[in-house]
């Protein structure tokens, strides 16, 4: 992985942000030119196996967060709970925008 980020964008009123704060804004997926960005697909069915794995890695990749995979599967262990959640999780990721903000952070 590299050790660098590059943001692409014109120069303009938002430029000294990113300079002056160290701040890069990150628009909203649903604000994206193309359609298919960020475009999560789901099956219309999943076993329970795919379910317990995609927990397992969740909770690798996120091991800093308190959940347990024996409340995650009893919550989303379903199939169509795991689906629900899965489109519940797409909504969120699309709704949301914001800023980066690092202290160390060159520009």
């Amino acid at each position: 992985m590299s050790d660098s980020f590059y943001k692409y964008r014109s120069f303009n009123e938002f430029t000294n942000n990113i300079i002056l704060n160290s701040s890069l804004y990150f628009s909203s997926p649903n604000d994206f030119n193309d359609p298919f960005d960020c475009q999560l697909s789901y099956k219309d069915k999943y076993t329970k196996r795919e379910i317990r794995d995609f927990f397992i890695d969740l909770l690798k990749r996120n091991s800093h967060e308190n959940y347990r995979l024996k409340d995650l599967l009893k919550i989303y262990g379903k199939p169509k709970e795991f689906i629900d959640f899965s489109k519940e999780i797409d909504t969120k990721i699309k709704s949301n925008r914001g800023n980066l903000k690092k202290e160390n952070c060159l520009v």
